[in-house]
């Protein structure tokens, strides 16, 4: 049978956002069913604009990861899931170590620069389903949902061994810098707030004890003990 196509693309503005290919056996599209094209071609329009405004409300411009903002809205979710389905889940809450030398050294452009390369960094590290955030400052975070204390510590090394193995501004500035990584796992908390306040120990933990090392929280340690007696 004859197929008849119209070319519908998705714009916003200059912007260009998708293109829909209508196809129609037999005759040609009559006026009726191009005005329905049309009107159908303007509402795609709208939604794939709001998803673009949605995905740039919830991503931090700097490091491509998501907001802290966003954060907390996830791991509600998270911990929801974990109470209605029994879905374990674990938090890394990761600090860059003496950040604070590059920007006062080599000026605020390649603290930016070291903090989108870290942003890099952390979003190869993970898989599809996990989450980073940038947490403030050089502060990240990362839940990772349907995991438990081997595979967050599998993670949270994979962050922590490629930072140590990366050159920032290579060819300029040549930096090298470590992260320190706190963790704690669900249900080994048993709150979203004893969740933050245990994984926020535990990277404190890190930095005391010299930094560029992975601290999982107690409660995940003494479960972790548990698991293997």
């Amino acid at each position: 049978a004859d197929t008849k196509e119209i070319y519908m693309p998705i714009e916003k503005g200059d912007q260009r956002l998708a293109l829909v290919i209508a196809r129609k056996k037999g005759n040609y599209f009559d006026t009726t069913r191009l005005k329905l094209c049309s009107l159908i071609s303007s509402h795609i329009a709208v939604a794939f604009d709001n998803a673009r405004l949605y995905y740039i409300a919830i991503t931090d411009e700097l490091t491509k990861t998501y907001t802290k903002r966003h954060f907390r809205q996830c791991l509600d979710q998270t911990f929801e899931d974990y109470q209605k389905y029994g879905h374990k889940f674990a938090l890394l809450m990761l600090d860059l170590d003496y950040f604070k030398r590059v920007n006062d050294t080599h000026g605020h452009v390649a603290g930016d620069a070291v903090l989108m390369k870290f942003g890099e960094i952390i979003r190869y590290s993970v898989v599809e389903n996990d989450l980073a955030f940038r947490y403030g400052g050089e502060e990240f975070a990362v839940i990772l949902p349907s995991t438990g204390e081997k595979g967050a510590r599998y993670v949270a090394e994979r962050i922590r061994s490629i930072t140590e193995a990366t050159t920032f501004e290579p060819g300029t500035i040549d930096l090298k810098m470590t992260v320190s990584v706190g963790v704690e796992t669900c249900p080994a908390a048993s709150s979203i707030q004893e969740l933050i306040i245990a994984a926020d120990k535990a990277l404190y933990s890190a930095k005391k004890q010299g930094r560029n090392q992975v601290v999982f929280a107690q409660t995940s340690a003494d479960t972790e003990l548990q698991e293997e007696s």
